[in-house]
């Protein structure tokens, strides 16, 4: 029980500190739907906040809101208003998911009056409905953050290369003009794989996403007995009762559209206009790569050499990998912090490992450009 006590402190906190953001968001969009919605997100998450702190109270135990949440709701208008509310939504996001977890696991095991019971399962419901409304109803920002997401992947790749060959190259050639030019080289090679290869893979996926729509299309309409099999089998495995599903079937046989739209979606498992724009793909690719591997890039075309150059190389390639390992931890829902943490280690580990090979060759060879 006292584990769950504590939860239901911190459950209160974050409520109220949702709330308060709900709130500072409301003032801040200019979009009028938007402005209104957030405040009543903020509305109903005080009164999840009031909930739990009744609730506690009536136990003996008084919340307050500690230094600790008055800093992290600080910290996080902050984050609204340098990077917009839009991240900050997406970091929402992850918590409502953990808060839903966690309530439904004491809704089901915890010790509750009837009463008490019945608001919990009020509350796990307006939860549920935020994280479905934010992300599809209010914001419509799925596609831009797949996007967004795919760009930091391709940032984090050219941080990690163009530094390994910088750092790399920085051991043996003390002239700072040629590192720079060679890691501009670099660079640009990878700009123009990274667009490449992003065009040429989202083409396949449309190319392959269209012949096998048309292949489904046809089958429905020449061989709707087969359709017919496969629509059965298809919600047999979503768990449809035996003796519902010849009802739900033949009904979905009328329309030729909506079955066609079922098969395709598991036949590909999404749908064409899902899938990425070749043209973007390959400029969102080519575009963050090639703005990423300036970084490293910097310190060398500003004059700097030898062992400061690197330290500077490593440095401005460090804080960028770590600024792009919190957005991408943000987007996908795992630790900011751990996720900044493990992008820098294996940036620095393979920069280390380069410089490494480098030195060793230089002196074993004796060799040293100038």
């Amino acid at each position: 029980m006292e584990k769950n006590v504590k939860f239901m402190v911190e459950a209160y906190k974050d409520e109220y500190i949702d709330s308060c953001l709900y709130k500072n968001m409301a003032a801040y969009v200019k979009d009028e739907v938007k402005r209104q919605t957030f405040d009543e997100l903020s509305k109903v998450e005080r009164t999840h906040a009031n909930f739990w702190y009744d609730f506690l109270e009536s136990m003996g135990i008084t919340p307050s809101i500690s230094l600790s949440s008055r800093l992290k709701l600080f910290f996080m208008i902050l984050f609204t208003r340098l990077l917009g509310y839009k991240l900050t939504i997406r970091l929402f996001e992850a918590g409502e998911l953990a808060a839903i977890k966690k309530y439904s696991e004491l809704y089901r095991s915890a010790d509750l009056t009837k009463d008490v019971r019945e608001q919990l399962g009020k509350i796990i419901y307006d939860e549920i409905s935020h994280e479905e409304y934010l992300m599809s109803e209010v914001l419509k920002i799925k596609t831009m953050f797949e996007r967004v997401r795919d760009a930091l992947y391709g940032m984090v790749d050219a941080l990690v290369e163009v530094l390994a060959v910088v750092v790399g190259l920085a051991s043996v050639i003390r002239e700072p003009v040629v590192v720079a030019l060679a890691g501009i080289i670099a660079g640009s090679a990878g700009t123009f794989s990274m667009a490449a290869g992003a065009y040429l893979s989202a083409k396949s996926q449309h190319e392959i996403a269209s012949a096998k729509g048309a292949k489904v299309e046809m089958e429905v309409e020449v061989s709707p007995e087969n359709a017919y099999k496969k629509l059965v089998d298809y919600f047999r495995k979503e768990g449809l009762r035996e003796e519902d599903l010849e009802i739900v079937v033949s009904r979905l046989m009328e329309s030729k559209k909506a079955c066609t739209e079922i098969l395709k979606r598991e036949e590909l498992g999404t749908t064409e206009s899902e899938l990425p724009s070749p043209k973007r793909a390959a400029l969102d690719a080519g575009l963050y790569y090639f703005l990423a591997a300036l970084f490293p890039i910097a310190p060398f075309v500003f004059g700097l050499s030898g062992p400061m150059g690197v330290v500077s190389a490593i440095a401005s390639s460090a804080t960028a990998l770590a600024v792009t390992g919190i957005l991408v931890g943000v987007m996908t829902g795992i630790s900011p912090l751990r996720k900044a943490g493990e992008m820098v280690g294996i940036a620095l580990g393979a920069a280390g490992l380069t410089y490494t090979i480098g030195t060793l060759a230089k002196m074993m060879l004796g060799i040293e450009v100038l």
